[in-house]
């Protein structure tokens, strides 16, 4: 009997302690949950408070509708010589019908048939002004200008780049066996990398490039959002410090590490939303008014600028790579406003101080571009990708070949954790325990942006 009453005392006591660690777990995580809350909540506060005033929003909304009229007079600029001749629309739908899609000899041979006597012509400064009845659109020299502009130099990159590749592979495998045997370690991995990217490179068809060409080379968009970055973030810790804030907020339970991390939150989420808004519209816009959406799937070294590059990818990953990059650098140059508004006392200061950093990184773009020790740090090599990827290069790593671009992106990525961990040093400070009991909920409470940090100073001091 005795046996009986201590197996259900001990099974009560397993049970009373299972209960108490679920309860426990439970309490755990909805702390836990509660926690992630406030945080978002804090968040979206700093968002709405420090950032996305209504002179930001409007900014924004003009900027964006200055971009739109940009990108239409870049291409009306480019297609402007065209549009006057009353031929040039039937004449260029009909040919690029017919040589558009996958090169074969047939298409080159017929396409030369018609572009070889203008070509003669040009070489022998034969070539008449004078219109003609006869002509393609207007008279032999704009023909052979439209021949030449639209569709010789592309065909012509396009169905030689296989042997333009060809040559590249050669003259690596040459230099490998010339460095190997030098001791050259350095130079032999770097040509063996040169010989892997180059390798079975080919243009199978044939594009419109010009479309794309004008995106890659189109950076008016990339000044804009570096206003909206200044603009935006310059006032982002200095507010509480013109408000007196900042000290109260270090009392808090959470002390100012909570509030530093939010406005990084609010900050990047700020960044990553003006980049995509400029970038979509700039893809759309191009794509659209040109219509080359069929180039898509071409590979990049089918862009000219980018006949050198390591990069295999299609055009469209191209660009969705190149507008990570672009946001990784500009979330660089947050965290620089960020740092700058830290440290200062007035948002002015903040505006001028940071501004004149971030453009003079930009004059930073002027360096040649071997050298890497003026720019590994730069996040502007991440603004401007075409630059960064244009050619094959390396660095040399502790004897390895390290592609430059890698290297870049590495050293911005530790740029923006050294800014990180400076902010963090420098606005998270201990909590004052003589503070007593916190009201950090209560700031929270006070999400609506109508409210003023006097309001807030009041409710915290209660």
């Amino acid at each position: 009997m005795s046996l009986c009453k201590k197996a259900n005392t001990n099974r009560f006591w397993m049970t009373d302690f299972a209960g108490r660690n679920m309860r426990n777990r439970v309490k755990v995580n909805e702390n836990k949950g509660a926690k992630q809350k406030i945080f978002l909540r804090l968040v979206g506060f700093e968002l709405r408070k420090s950032i996305l005033s209504r002179w930001v929003v409007v900014f924004l909304v003009v900027l964006l509708a200055v971009n739109a009229w940009k990108i239409t007079s870049t291409y009306n600029s480019s297609v402007k010589k065209w549009q006057e001749y009353e031929k040039y629309e039937a004449v260029y739908e009909k040919t690029y019908a017919t040589y558009s899609g996958g090169i074969t000899t047939e298409k080159i041979d017929d396409f030369m048939e018609i572009f070889s006597p203008l070509q003669i012509k040009s070489d022998n400064m034969t070539l008449s002004y004078a219109y003609s009845e006869s002509a393609w659109i207007y008279s032999e020299t704009v023909d052979f200008e439209f021949f030449n502009d639209i569709f010789y130099e592309q065909l012509s990159y396009d169905y030689l780049y296989v042997n333009t590749a060809a040559e590249i592979v050669e003259n690596a495998e040459e230099l490998i066996s010339f460095y190997e045997e030098a001791g050259n370690f350095f130079e032999a991995a770097k040509n063996k990398a040169i010989q892997s990217d180059f390798s079975g490179r080919v243009i199978s068809d044939f594009y419109d490039m010009r479309g794309t060409s004008l995106l890659i080379n189109y950076d008016y968009s990339s000044f804009l959002v570096l206003l909206l970055t200044i603009f935006g973030l310059c006032g982002v810790f200095v507010k509480e410090r013109e408000s007196r804030m900042y000290e109260l907020l270090r009392t808090s339970r959470y002390g100012g590490g909570a509030t530093t991390a939010a406005k990084f939150g609010a900050s990047f989420l700020y960044i990553l939303g003006v980049n995509f808004l400029f970038w979509t519209e700039d893809f759309l816009l191009f794509f659209t008014l040109s219509d080359s959406f069929d180039t898509l799937s071409q590979p990049c070294y089918a862009i000219q600028y980018l006949e050198l590059t390591p990069l295999s990818m299609t055009v469209l990953e191209y660009f969705l790579w190149a507008a990570f990059l672009k946001t990784l650098g500009f979330l660089c140059c947050a965290c620089i406003m960020l740092l700058v508004s830290s440290l200062v006392s007035s948002a002015l200061s903040s505006f001028v101080a940071g501004g004149a950093i971030l453009i003079g990184l930009s004059l930073l773009q002027e360096v040649p571009a071997d050298s890497v020790a003026l720019k590994w740090f730069d996040p502007f090599w991440l603004i401007i990708t075409r630059e960064l990827v244009a050619r094959d290069t390396f660095v040399n790593v502790f004897g390895q070949a390290v592609h430059t671009y890698v290297f870049i992106i590495a050293g911005v990525m530790l740029t923006m954790a050294v800014l990180f961990l400076g902010i963090l040093v420098r606005n998270s400070g201990r909590k004052d325990k003589l503070a007593g009991k916190s009201r950090f909920s209560d700031i929270l409470r006070l999400g609506s942006h109508k409210r003023t940090d006097l309001k807030m100073m009041s409710t915290i001091a209660k």
